[in-house]
């Protein structure tokens, strides 16, 4: 910037002053004593014209900063499009509860997440839909009879479950759908040789044909061994069967239901090659919960199972009539229980090691009763009955 030197008096930055300008000047006149001190003090309070440009200008600022938090905050609405939101989301797995919570969290969303049984999915639906909230149903095949009506249905394409949106837009479930589809970007092959730990982590070679991410199984895909021996048709999670899936192996047998890391979990049906059958419930691939186990001459155990025996109280039906409802352990009668022969025979009382001991009665189809102590299937003093093996 160029500056310009200093001129001669009666000039400023070497530019003569108008002679008219300098003629015309009035000398100061003289001034009264404090009348410096007042005119400092006029100067400090500014006149009416200062305070209304000043308040102009707080006023233009004040809109200013309105008007740049509004663009903001649509702005941001525009981006986000669930902001706000509070989100109810319902699965009958957590895994999936938990990937559609993520997503719709990422959309700006406040999410609840909540696993439910099939059964009482689309009814917890259609209570979030008539009390007016947001929600979300995570759910494969509904059981017949399930309303999803008024909800908008959405099929990831790499999922083989569909989501059913309550209370929310067209659009916001469009972009439901495109961030769930990103999050979980897959791509679908058909037919590729691979190595897969599966089950109890053994490594097995086959083919795969479905979808993958980072070249791992992801959604839903079939596994087919190489040699032939099973396939395993269902979801996969990192690799793993995890979600609904079926296996059937070349020997015969079949298992249909849930999978986690690779083992059974959840609620499943394995049927042997024989025609034995258990249905029920499954923890780390063995049977654990309640369940039934049927075999193939038509017995049956209804009851408790822990790490695949009878365990907990249970009620045990022969074919040929014969019937035991009472405590097990360890695949065997145990504790207080009730066994009936087919003859008409009772007995009722303790139990140890699958027979009769301890404190029992027995009542004979002809009227007689014992009862005291007995051990290992006998009356003390007198021989009775023992209680038969599982079939």
């Amino acid at each position: 910037m160029l500056s310009f030197p200093p001129g001669p008096r009666g000039q400023q930055g070497g530019l003569p002053i108008k002679q008219e300008e300098q003629a015309g000047r009035t000398a100061p006149a003289a001034e009264e004593p404090g009348a410096p001190a007042a005119r400092e003090k006029a100067k400090a309070r500014p006149g009416r014209a200062a305070l209304r440009r000043r308040a102009s200008v707080g006023v233009a600022a004040a809109c200013a900063v309105i008007t740049f938090g509004v663009a903001a905050w649509l702005l941001w609405s525009n981006t986000v499009p669930l902001s706000g939101q509070e989100i109810r989301v319902f699965a009958l797995r957590e895994q999936d509860a938990q990937t559609v919570g993520e997503t719709l969290e990422a959309l700006g969303g406040s999410v609840t997440e909540e696993t439910v049984s099939a059964g009482d999915a689309a009814q917890r639906l259609q209570e979030a839909r008539a009390a007016g909230e947001p929600a979300v149903l995570v759910a494969g095949e509904l059981p017949e009879g399930a309303s999803t009506a008024g909800c908008e249905a959405l099929d990831p394409s790499n999922w083989r479950e569909t989501l059913y949106c309550a209370n929310l837009s067209e659009d916001e479930c469009g972009k439901i759908l495109e961030e769930l589809e990103t999050r979980t970007a897959a791509t679908h092959v058909e037919r590729v040789n691979c190595e897969l730990r599966l089950f109890d982590n053994t490594v097995y070679h086959g083919s795969y044909s479905g979808y993958r991410v980072n070249g791992e199984p992801q959604g839903y895909g079939r596994f087919e061994e190489a040699e032939g021996e099973f396939f395993y048709a269902g979801s996969w999670e990192n690799g793993k069967a995890s979600g609904y899936g079926v296996v059937e192996k070349e020997t015969g047998e079949r298992y249909e239901g849930g999978f986690l890391n690779g083992l059974r979990e959840g609620e499943g049906v394995f049927t042997w090659a024989n025609g034995d059958c258990y249905e029920g419930s499954f923890s780390e691939d063995l049977f654990s919960g309640k369940g039934v186990y049927t075999w193939a001459d038509g017995s049956r155990y209804t009851g408790d199972f822990l790490e695949g025996k009878f365990e907990g109280q249970g009620v045990q039906e022969w074919a040929d009539g014969k019937r035991y409802e009472g405590g097990f352990s360890n695949d065997r009668r145990e504790g207080y229980g009730v066994y009936t022969w087919t003859n008409g025979d009772v007995y009722e009382g303790e139990f140890h090691n699958g027979n009769p001991d301890g404190q029992g009665v027995m009542t004979y189809a002809d009227g007689t009763v014992q009862s005291g102590a007995w051990e290992n299937g006998r009356f003390l003093g007198e021989d009775a009955p023992a209680a038969e093996e599982n079939p």
